[in-house]
């Protein structure tokens, strides 16, 4: 199943962040369109980018009526942290 297969992808991906992103998680993203990977990001270190701002960003155009898989969900963000975007 490709679900399975890109979420694996997002979890192995976001597992380059570990070390660098505390307080927050790990946390990946994969944008697919029509089977293949477009677009990938992970958040790399505490305060910078979520990992949707560089899949999307990744993925360029190709976003539009893509899918998207994340390991976690959009966050709420405390005051004086960074947004999504």
């Amino acid at each position: 199943m490709d679900d399975l297969r890109f979420m694996q992808m997002a979890l192995d991906l976001a597992a380059r962040g570990r070390g660098f992103t505390s307080p927050n998680p790990l946390v990946a993203a994969v944008v697919v369109k029509d089977g293949a990977v477009v677009g990938q990001g992970y958040h790399q270190f505490a305060g910078g980018p979520h990992a949707e701002v560089y899949a999307i960003d990744a993925a360029g155009p190709q976003a539009r009526g893509a899918t998207y898989t994340s390991t976690s969900s959009p966050a709420t963000t405390p005051v004086g942290r960074r947004p999504a975007r």
